[in-house]
């Protein structure tokens, strides 16, 4: 496997061709120059001398021959002699921009291994950082130059990882919780069978009463979990009314409401939207399912529609019940999360209805945002584009 070039070489690699290439040209340029203001104009002068010479009237032949001679001959000495400058000046020029080139090179590995060595020292920072140690801070020198700004957003993205592990960890506990009870009621309803030695009708019937219920109860948690991670194309093209959405789900909840004496309040108007309303169906039937099993005997759940600006309108579900903490909050969308006092057998469910509830509304465009004061009401309120 071949080594990568590091960064730093592959910086003074660029500069050097950038180097080479200036350089070059000014050389180039300055022996040009030289040729074209020195070199050139000085033999045309000693041309135009030694072709003068030939045609000059002196009286004395002899005299006429001699300067002749003496002036061809100081012409073509000097001509040799810029020739010879000429190219010992492009000689050094050559040599000049060979030797700036490799200083060139050397100041800017230089220059450049100083000016990475905070990128360095960061990169081994974050090398000794695994799962074990998240809460690891990189504590930036300097917050106004781009290092600063990388150790920032580092630090930032390790927060994301560390949450994204805590809710693995809160997860995989809370299904273990919601998994444990059906399977737990299964294995006793078959021990008791089996310790059973002459067991009756009525105790099979009884047991496998138990055991079917705590199937069902599975099947319904793979279902949910099955609609939760599903990432496959919804068809959206459902024109739904949203107060005959609400009659639906007001009729199906009806003897859970009138069980607990609910007052269920609904809109006045009406809007309609785009999207599944099988789906929406569900995740407004799982809201307000909270709503009431939360709810205080002869409280109140009451949905209202807004019409919003830009095209848009909430949906809001008010209830009078037992609230929710600020600390459990945040954790109210996560799989399975219920709150301490939910875990109670006397409230059914599993923990993934408003998980449900929010990824269908995210699928349609909506978003959902939840507000609560403990001992007093929850209001979710859910934003979507309408239609008319």
């Amino acid at each position: 496997m071949k080594k990568a070039i590091t960064l730093r070489l592959r910086i003074t690699l660029l500069v050097g061709i950038i180097l080479a290439l200036i350089t070059a040209i000014l050389t180039v340029f300055s022996i040009k120059s030289a040729q074209h203001y020195f070199a050139y104009p000085q033999l045309n002068k000693s041309i135009q001398i030694n072709s003068s010479s030939l045609f000059s009237q002196e009286p004395d032949s002899s005299i006429i021959s001699n300067n002749h001679d003496n002036t061809g001959l100081d012409s073509a000495i000097s001509a040799i002699a810029i020739t010879e400058a000429q190219e010992g000046f492009s000689t050094q020029s050559v040599a000049a921009m060979v030797f700036i080139i490799i200083l060139g090179l050397c100041a800017t590995y230089f220059i450049v291994g100083n000016a990475l060595k905070p990128l360095t020292q960061l990169s081994l920072r974050i090398r000794d950082i695994n799962e074990h140690n998240l809460n690891t801070k990189i504590e930036a020198k300097t917050s106004d130059d781009e290092m600063g700004s990388l150790t920032n957003s580092f630090n930032a993205m390790l927060e994301r990882i560390k949450l994204s592990f805590e809710n693995q960890k809160r997860f995989a506990a809370n299904a273990a919780h919601e998994l444990k009870t059906p399977l737990t009621t299964m294995k006793a309803s078959l021990q008791v069978l089996k310790l059973d030695e002459t067991p009756n009708s009525e105790d099979y019937k009884e047991n496998l009463d138990a055991a079917e219920q705590s199937a069902d109860r599975l099947i319904g948690i793979v279902n949910d979990l099955f609609l939760l991670s599903s990432h496959g194309k919804m068809e959206l093209q459902d024109e739904i009314s949203l107060f005959g959405l609400f009659e639906e789900i007001k009729q199906e909840l009806g003897g859970v409401i009138q069980a607990k004496h609910i007052q269920f309040i609904m809109p006045t108007n009406d809007y309609f939207i785009n999207g599944n309303k099988q789906l929406l169906q569900n995740a407004f039937f799982n809201i307000i399912e909270n709503a009431i099993k939360y709810n205080k005997e002869n409280g109140e759940v009451k949905v209202a529609l807004n019409k919003l600006t830009g095209g848009k309108i909430s949906i809001s579900v008010t209830d009078t019940g037992t609230g929710i903490t600020d600390e459990c909050i945040p954790h109210i969308f996560e799989p399975f999360y219920r709150a301490d006092k939910s875990r109670s057998q006397h409230i059914p469910g599993n923990g993934l209805g408003l998980s449900i509830s929010k990824t269908i509304i995210e699928k349609h465009g909506g978003e959902i945002l939840v507000k609560s004061i403990a001992n007093s009401g929850t209001k979710v309120t859910v934003f979507f584009p309408y239609l008319y």
